[in-house]
């Protein structure tokens, strides 16, 4: 009932079958982890990662797969941004499409982080 209150684009994007199987998008995200180097020291960054680290993380076992990360290496988006309001999200792109609301926070949380080092940066 919750997609069926969502726009049409964000919708579309879900039943619009250019999805790939998921033990295939898991093992592509695999890949491209392993290229980015050591996985004892990956960090997976999700808005909750009691909640989306959980789920992808479920999605591998259930895949019989090992995520490509350690446990401890999870990491809280959404700590991250209680934690500096001032920051604004900016979204780019379609509200609740995966892909547009990864990259619309990733980029939230580079801010933050570079603000954290350099509050200056967090308000370019």
């Amino acid at each position: 009932m919750w997609w069926l209150k969502q726009s049409d684009p964000a919708r579309q994007a879900l039943t619009g079958g250019t999805g790939v199987h998921l033990q295939v998008a898991l093992l592509d995200f695999d890949n491209w982890c392993t290229n980015q180097g050591a996985w004892d020291k990956l960090q997976v960054w999700g808005n909750g990662a009691a909640f989306d680290n959980v789920i992808l993380r479920g999605a591998y076992q259930r895949a019989g797969l090992a995520a490509p990360w350690r446990w401890f290496n999870d990491r809280c988006y959404r700590t991250l941004k209680s934690l500096h309001r001032g920051i604004e999200l900016e979204r780019t792109g379609t509200h609740h499409n995966a892909l547009d609301d990864a990259e619309s926070q990733a980029r939230h949380l580079m801010r933050i982080l570079t603000s954290t080092s350099n509050p200056a940066a967090a308000r370019a």
